[in-house]
């Protein structure tokens, strides 16, 4: 995933780079390095692009609640 699409993806779930990078196991700083261009590993850009498609697909509160069942 390029920074392009991260920073397409992190917009589509209104998300800060912090939140971003608490959904996939990173650092804050981490997630502003892939804004700026370093490539994401394939496992987190697949983990991302499976949240957007989920919020992309449910209402707000369904998201909301699916999502606090992944992170727990």
């Amino acid at each position: 995933m390029n920074s392009h699409q991260y920073e397409a993806a992190r917009k589509t779930l209104a998300w800060t780079h912090a939140q971003a990078g608490k959904a996939l196991g990173k650092s804050e700083r981490m997630m502003y390095r892939y804004a700026a261009g370093r490539e994401m590993p394939t496992g987190q850009a697949r983990l991302l692009r499976a949240l957007v498609l989920l919020r992309l697909c449910s209402n707000d509160r369904k998201f909301e609640e699916m999502l606090r069942e992944i992170m727990k």
